[in-house]
């Protein structure tokens, strides 16, 4: 598990050479109630951007190829359950 803060560049390289992975999309103060499941291919957080959207904004990214390693870090915030706020509906992950 890896997490990226203000560094799109890494995180747009781990997606790439990580394409079975996945991605939880969280708010920088990782607040519980934002906490957005997506796989690493989806294309609403992996087409190349220029402007720093993914990780230098509002938003920070945590990545894993283990779905299990993504539910503890979900707990970890406050999830109790090791749930997600919601599952992205482009990607449909699992």
């Amino acid at each position: 598990m890896e997490k990226f803060t203000d560094d799109d560049a890494g995180y747009l390289r781990w997606i790439a050479n990580h394409p079975n992975g996945f991605v939880l999309n969280i708010e920088r103060g990782e607040r519980p109630q934002y906490t957005v499941l997506h796989r690493a291919t989806c294309r609403s957080i992996s087409r190349s951007r220029d402007d720093g959207a993914y990780t230098s904004r509002n938003y920070k990214k945590v990545v894993a190829n283990d779905l299990t390693e993504i539910r503890a870090y979900a707990k970890s915030m406050g999830r109790s359950d090791s749930s997600f706020s919601k599952l992205c509906g482009l990607c449909q992950p699992s």
